[in-house]
């Protein structure tokens, strides 16, 4: 799991070194890019979206399949 969340913050790395224009010769640290970007880990953006998938679940009718599920 770690390694696939690895290789998924690389490539948004990439990506936004792309969108800002950062050429490979350029050289900028990470927590940089973060920073003028101010984007979120993709960590901390799966853990917010799931926790937020979880609220929405759990405000649904009691009888609700995906609620009943979770109960």
């Amino acid at each position: 799991m770690q390694q696939t969340l690895d290789r998924l913050q690389v490539f948004v790395d990439k990506c936004l070194r792309k969108i800002v224009g950062i050429h490979w010769p350029d050289k900028i640290a990470s927590k940089e890019l973060w920073r003028q970007t101010e984007q979120e880990l993709v960590l901390t953006q799966l853990r917010r979206r799931k926790w937020n998938c979880l609220g929405h679940k759990l405000r649904r009718n009691d009888n609700s399949i995906a609620k009943q599920v979770l109960q």
